[in-house]
């Protein structure tokens, strides 16, 4: 005996199409899946998918075209209104952006939501909850809901906003311990495997890295994948040399001066990705008759500025635009307290052509 496919189920399998949409991140006019396809994605049978979809096309939000397939149509995510009323991003006075053009991501989040404010907030690292209670105190009362863009926040920032239950997306890694926060971030540790790979290809064989005193996950993960990467290659563990210091003039001009020169030093530094560190490089280096290039390389790791610093050989392999939806998409399913599919997505990343 068939069972009968209900109305009920037609409508919950459409839903569960809209998700697997955003979670895809498909934009307008891309090629969808098939009904059987999409059917055994969200478990259910590929009439029920089938249905699904047929109720999808008549609001716009798929288009099928014989013989061509499924695809994204005009009315696509104009359901993601979920009250919210202002996006407020929150991050550091230097603009750690995950190497990604900030203005273009936030255009992409406009594409989202188009009707909706965006604007930029920056923690002070003295009182780094401050500006996260200073938009919340602004915002309490005028009804609606205050979405927040976290970009590389301190663990004080994320407990705040885990223990509210406010709705936000992470731009980085949650820290050890903080669960419930919906994020996206590099990929640091393939990130850590490109650098080194690329310093031994180029015949380095003593490296050294500087990370920031606070050490965050990313930091942690490209050290990862720096020390595979050597491993694997029959680099031994004393030919890396690790320093951690606080990103301040006279800490990173030490510490770069023990290391340039110490006994056998590293040919090639792999530091932080702020235009100010590259700058302190190079007093260094000018202070010691060496040269930035020559007599050793400067690379830097993803993970601020914008865009990414011009010694950094690689970069995210998303456009900046499609990461501000994949944020403005996540946000939305956060804000309607939809459970996202993946807790964290993870942006790939590739050297420069």
């Amino acid at each position: 005996m068939v069972q009968a496919i209900t109305i009920d189920a037609v409508a919950d399998a459409a839903k569960k199409i809209e998700s697997d949409l955003q979670f895809r991140g498909l934009s307008k006019g891309e090629r969808y899946i098939s009904a059987g396809e999409a059917g055994s994605v969200i478990g259910v049978s590929m009439a029920t998918a089938d249905r699904a979809m047929r109720m999808l096309v008549e609001k716009g939000v798929l288009i099928r075209q014989r013989g061509r397939g499924t695809f994204v149509g005009p009315k696509a995510f104009e359901g993601v209104d979920t009250n919210v009323r202002s996006i407020q991003i929150i991050m550091p006075r230097l603009n750690e952006s995950l190497g990604l053009s900030l203005e273009d991501t936030i255009r992409g989040i406009h594409a989202i939501y188009p009707d909706v404010p965006v604007a930029i907030n920056v923690f002070s690292t003295k009182d780094p909850l401050s500006s996260l209670k200073r938009v919340l105190s602004a915002y309490r009362g005028n009804g609606g809901v205050v979405g927040f863009g976290l970009i590389l926040v301190p663990r004080a920032i994320q407990e705040e906003v885990v223990q509210r239950k406010l709705p936000a997306v992470l731009l980085g890694t949650p820290f050890p311990g903080v669960k419930g926060l919906v994020s996206i971030d590099l990929d640091y540790r393939s990130l850590g495997e490109i650098l080194a790979a690329d310093l031994l290809k180029r015949g380095h064989k003593r490296f050294g890295m500087l990370l920031r005193e606070n050490i965050a996950p990313g930091d942690t993960a490209m050290l990862t994948g720096v020390k595979m990467k050597l491993g694997s290659a029959g680099i031994c563990c004393d030919a890396l040399s690790l320093r951690y210091c606080a990103l301040e003039r006279d800490c990173v001009h030490d510490t770069l001066r023990e290391l340039l020169t110490m006994e056998n030093p590293p040919t090639a530094l792999i530091g932080y990705p702020f235009s100010e560190a590259n700058r302190w490089v190079t007093e260094v280096a000018d202070e010691l008759g060496l040269t930035v290039g020559k007599d050793f390389e400067y690379l830097t790791g993803l993970g601020a500025t914008s865009p990414s610093p011009a010694n950094c050989p690689a970069r995210c392999c998303m456009p900046p635009d499609e990461v501000g939806k994949c944020f403005g998409r996540l946000l939305a399913e956060v804000a309607r307290e939809d459970v996202p599919q993946k807790a964290q997505t993870i942006l790939p990343v590739e050297l420069k052509p």
